[in-house]
């Protein structure tokens, strides 16, 4: 009786100690992954930027592609002309 009520207590007492540890790393995960996300959009936005100014046009088709959707989404939003 008393070993059944050991092994409850610790039991709970690691659930309550898992808990917040699983949490704050899927949180920290989560908010990793948004950041490097937000991070790439800056570059490519730099990088398309000065494409732009330079007039210059990219060989793979991959990027050619995504370039031609930034300078269609930003001609439509107003901000390059």
């Amino acid at each position: 009786m008393i070993i059944d009520f050991l092994r409850t207590i610790i039991g709970v007492a690691l659930k309550l100690l898992m808990y917040p540890i699983i949490f704050g790393g899927s949180l920290a995960l989560l908010i990793y992954s948004f950041l490097a996300i937000k991070k790439d959009i800056e570059i490519k936005n730099i990088v398309f930027a000065q494409a732009y100014e330079e007039k210059y046009m990219f060989k793979s088709p991959k990027l050619k592609e995504s370039y031609e959707d930034w300078t269609r989404r930003m001609i439509k939003n107003g901000e390059i002309k």
